[in-house]
């Protein structure tokens, strides 16, 4: 056997805007956003008198000034929330009065007509405006109207001064927030990593990385170092948040069945029972002959038969609406230095990555530089059990495995023993192997020798850590991953071991693919 030594949070109160109506105009600011719940950010400004606050002007009656704002669902659930004015101040001393309306543009009616702005000395007033609930993927606009009403004189004016003061903005409704942005509340710190040349083994719990080196560009955020804040109790297992995903869900790693675990593994087995063909180095794969070929998935390998069967017997009948149908987990097989060939050697794409150049990626396939290795992606490559995202349909259940890409972002490196306190995908909540001595799998493959084909793993507490190949009929232990949906909601925990994140789901989520 050969054995290299690649050792690798409304709207948060949610889009929450703060218009203070003083000396006579709205300003606004974006306080804090929830992620895919959107204001119009251009119309945000609501200024009653060009931008500048008016002292000792008049206005008459039926001065009005009307502003609009949006709101828009891009989230997977029908969304609840509340326009509300809060920490109101009104000491209008005059016989009129200030009213105010709301309507909703695109649906051509008054949610608000014309209530009045209830006097105060003390900011001690909240309004709730109205409640909505907003479908998915529906822009809902407004407009609102302050206006001044005098029926006692009818030309009568006002000095306005400093009279009107407050906050209008979007608040939560009957709706918890999701574990996505629960991860984002958790971890204040948003870092980039630039250097992946050395492992992190840092104390980094209250810091979440980020990088758009992904499917589509799109920033996701994951874990690195020595994280102690990304635990998950779900499905009656202890789970490691990996990472965000590109399509909102989140990515989690099996950790047993209690945070102290040695046993953080479902069974072990073989990744394939044989070395001897380029093929073994599928999740799933084709036939001998070409790189074409080897990718027509029509094969099972061992160590997906093994995992199938845990899901079909832990987690489908109850927990399956859950998980994420439309997550990718890359088994890439792109070809390097070398071409396809049983005679010649060559190397597989995660090598160059993870021993090489030392630049992980997300994307299946890429170079590290925003790239491809091959001219085209090879979506074969891309396990899912929908297309949606553009995975390529073929997974029997939304499980597969770690990617040493992933592994690589989470704070190791090939070919290198992690230091204490080591990283977190390594570790249990004792700061121990999670594994004992056990070696485990990912998906990633190596090279191919010209007799032997090979796969990258972790190993256990002989060498903690360490990112190394080996043929794939060894049989190690097998953590597999799955993502949770990102509609799920997020009821409680803080990511500790001794205080899990706990999710719930809505009927509205458990219906849909992610």
């Amino acid at each position: 056997m050969r054995e290299k030594k690649y050792f690798i949070y409304g709207i948060i109160l949610i889009i929450i805007t703060l218009i203070g109506i003083t000396l006579a105009y709205f300003s606004s600011q974006m306080i804090g956003e929830k992620r895919n719940l959107t204001l119009s950010t251009a119309e945000l400004k609501i200024i009653f008198t060009n931008g500048e606050a008016i002292t000792g002007e008049e206005i008459e009656p039926g001065w009005s000034i009307i502003k609009t704002f949006s709101v828009e669902n891009k989230t997977k659930d029908i969304y609840k929330y509340n326009i509300v004015i809060e920490d109101l101040i009104n000491t209008f001393k005059t016989e009129g009065y200030l009213v105010y309306k709301i309507t909703s543009t695109n649906d051509g009616y008054n949610m608000i007509d014309y209530e009045d702005v209830p006097k105060s000395d003390v900011a001690t007033d909240t309004i709730l405006a109205y409640s909505v609930e907003i479908p998915v993927g529906v822009k809902q606009e407004y407009t609102i109207e302050i206006k001044y009403i005098n029926s006692e004189t009818e030309n009568q004016n006002i000095d306005m001064g400093s009279i009107l003061q407050g906050k209008l903005y979007i608040s939560e409704g009957d709706t918890s927030s999701n574990l996505f942005d629960k991860i984002l509340a958790d971890n204040l710190t948003i870092s980039t990593r630039t250097d992946f040349s050395g492992t992190n083994t840092a104390n980094t719990t209250g810091t979440i990385y980020s990088t758009d080196a992904t499917e589509d560009g799109s920033t996701v955020y994951y874990y690195s170092g020595n994280t102690t804040n990304n635990w998950v109790s779900f499905g009656g297992f202890y789970w490691r948040i990996i990472r965000t995903n590109e399509d909102g869900s989140i990515r989690i790693l099996y950790s047993g069945t209690s945070p102290d675990t040695t046993e953080g593994y479902i069974d072990t087995s073989t990744y394939n029972e044989s070395a001897d063909n380029p093929i073994y180095v599928g999740y799933m794969y084709g036939t001998n002959g070409s790189i074409e070929s080897n990718r027509t998935n029509e094969n099972d390998s061992t160590i997906k038969q093994v995992i199938d069967a845990w899901y079909e017997n832990n987690l489908l009948a109850n927990y399956d609406k859950y998980i994420s149908k439309t997550a990718i987990y890359c088994n890439d097989r792109s070809i390097v230095n070398g071409l396809y060939s049983i005679a010649d050697a060559f190397d597989y794409g995660p090598t160059i990555r993870l021993f090489q150049s030392y630049i992980p990626t997300y994307k299946c396939g890429g170079d590290g530089s925003g790239g491809l290795f091959e001219s085209t992606q090879a979506v074969e490559d891309k396990f899912s059990v929908s297309t949606t995202s553009g995975g390529n349909g073929q997974l029997d259940y939304p499980i597969a495995l770690v990617t040493g890409d992933e592994i690589a972002f989470a704070g190791g490196k090939g070919a290198i023993t992690l230091a204490k306190p080591y990283a977190w995908y390594y570790t249990n909540s004792a700061g121990d192997s999670i594994t004992g001595n056990l070696t485990w799998s990912t998906m990633s493959s190596d090279c191919w020798d010209d007799s032997s084909v090979y796969i990258w793993n972790v190993l256990g507490s002989s060498h903690p850590g360490f990112l190394a190949t080996a043929e794939p009929f060894n049989e190690y232990a097998v953590r597999p991953v799955i993502s949770l949906k990102s509609c799920i909601t997020f009821e409680s925990g803080d990511g500790t071991s001794l205080n899990p994140y706990i999710v719930s789901i809505s009927d509205a989520c458990a219906i849909l693919e992610n």
